[in-house]
């Protein structure tokens, strides 16, 4: 058999390192946001009114998570503008669209089980309501069920999940940039 060919070992070559000494964190480049602009950059660049009032628009509905986004409250309530027929349908057709959870990750599509513990995370970061709260059970997946499978237009309007579900359905349009629908409107106006 014939013999491998070997590499010399020479004297003037050390071994290297795989990698670097200093982590990327160190680096100037690591972090760009805190440092100051330039004032060449920041005087030859001038947006233009237009571009001023766009990127203000595109910035006052901009969240990163849709549970921040504030809804208007009355005495401490968000007041429900939909019956719970509508809240039903709408509720249904999102777990029917099969679209994934917004700011959830591993990403994770929309399940009644998932839709009940957003409302209860909702709940959580807006406080409990007192009226939905008498008897202390928030949303859970079987006061979902239940919800889901009442019919007509107030049926199943006591349910913490038609409160939650009203909640969550509107943070969800605010933050996708949905218009309200005409029903919707009509009612605000009376």
């Amino acid at each position: 058999m014939p013999k491998a060919a070997t590499k010399k070992n020479t004297a003037s070559s050390a071994r290297q390192e795989p990698y670097t000494k200093s982590s990327p964190k160190d680096s100037a480049i690591a972090d760009k946001e805190n440092i100051a602009p330039s004032p060449e950059k920041s005087s030859s660049a001038k947006p233009t009114p237009k571009a001023k009032s766009q990127d203000a628009s595109a910035t006052k509905h901009t969240h990163t998570d849709y549970r921040a986004v504030p809804l208007d409250q009355v005495k401490g309530e968000v007041p429900c503008y939909d019956n719970a027929a509508a809240v039903r349908r709408k509720l249904k057709n999102l777990l029917a669209s099969k679209e994934n959870i917004p700011d959830i990750s591993p990403a994770k599509k929309w399940s009644q089980a998932g839709m009940a513990a957003e409302m209860q995370k909702l709940e959580e970061v807006d406080g409990p309501v007192e009226e939905m709260n008498k008897n202390g059970n928030g949303p859970t997946t079987r006061s979902l069920a239940i919800f889901l499978k009442k019919s007509g237009n107030m049926g199943g309007a006591d349910s913490p999940c038609f409160y939650w579900g009203y909640v969550l359905l509107e943070k969800l349009r605010i933050m996708k940039r949905e218009k309200k629908s005409k029903p919707r409107m009509k009612a605000e106006e009376e």
